[in-house]
C-alpha cells in the first residue's frame, strides 16, 4: 500500500520586527503582495500564495515534488562537520531518503526579501542566577520518503560547548521542523526538531533567513551567542 504524502497548512499573519524579540513587534506595513516557497539551490519559485494589505497569507503544502527538482544534496548533507572539535553523525531509519529545506519569500511593491518563522525571549541576569536566552527558528523540509533521524553529542560549536541533538520523524512530503537553541552562559543546547511551524511570521536580514541546512543551524547558534 502506498503511503500518504504528508501535507502542511501555513498560515499567519506578518508582522514588522525590529529585532528577533516579539515583545518589539509592529503591526505589518508591507502591503499586499504575494508569499513564494522555492526549494533549496532552486532557481525559481514552487508556489505562490496572495498576501493581504494586513499581512495575512494561508500557502497549502499538499502536492509530491518531483525526484528531479530535489537536489543531490539534501539538508543533512555536512552533518559530520557540525561540531569543531569532533565528527557528529546522525541515525537515520531510511539513509536513501533524499530531503530538501524550503524557503519562503515576501514580495511586494517595497519589498523582495526571506521570511522568518520564529521568535526568541531572554531572561536578565541577576546577582545569584545568569541570564539566559531561547531562539526559535521555524523550517518546511520536503522528504520523498519517510525517514527517523536522531542523534546527540556535546561537542565545541562556533568554539562553543554545545549539546546538539536531532529529533526528527519525517513523513513522505512536507514536514515541519524548528531549530532550538537554549541555555546560559554554563551550557546550550542546540536541538533540531519535528514540531508545528511557529505563529510568527517576520521578514529578518538574509543572514538570517535561508532554507534548512547544516549551515542554518551554526547560524542559529551564531545568533544565540550574538542576538
Amino acid at each position: 500500500m502506498t503511503p500518504s504524502l504528508g501535507t502542511l497548512n501555513l498560515s499567519g499573519t506578518l508582522v514588522d520586527a525590529p529585532t528577533l524579540l516579539a515583545a518589539d513587534d509592529k503591526p505589518w506595513t508591507g502591503g499586499a503582495g504575494q508569499i513564494n516557497l522555492r526549494l533549496s539551490e532552486a532557481t525559481t519559485d514552487l508556489l505562490s500564495t496572495p498576501l493581504s494589505s494586513g499581512g495575512a497569507f494561508t500557502l497549502n503544502l499538499k502536492d509530491p515534488v518531483d525526484d528531479s527538482k530535489l537536489p543531490a544534496a539534501g539538508f543533512l548533507d555536512g552533518v559530520n562537520g557540525l561540531c569543531d572539535d569532533k565528527a557528529f553523525s546522525v541515525t537515520q531509519s531510511n539513509p536513501a531518503a533524499r530531503t530538501v529545506g524550503a524557503q519562503l519569500n515576501v514580495k511586494t511593491a517595497s519589498i523582495d526579501a526571506p521570511l522568518v518563522n520564529g521568535t526568541a525571549s531572554s531572561t536578565q541576569a541577576t546577582t545569584t542566577t545568569p541570564g539566559s536566552l531561547l531562539l526559535q527558528s521555524g523550517g518546511i523540509v520536503y522528504s520523498n520518503a519517510a525517514n527517523t533521524v536522531t542523534g546527540s553529542r556535546t561537542c565545541l560549536v562556533s568554539k562553543t560547548s554545545t549539546t546538539v541533538t536531532f529529533n526528527m520523524t519525517l513523513v513522505k512530503g512536507w514536514n515541519s521542523v524548528v531549530v532550538e537553541a537554549s541555555g546560559t552562559s554554563a551550557g546550550i543546547q542546540l536541538t533540531l526538531k519535528s514540531s508545528s511551524p511557529l505563529s510568527r511570521w517576520f521578514v529578518a536580514p538574509k543572514p538570517v533567513a535561508q532554507p534548512l541546512s547544516i549551515q542554518s543551524l551554526r547560524g542559529s547558534l551564531s545568533r544565540f551567542l550574538n542576538p
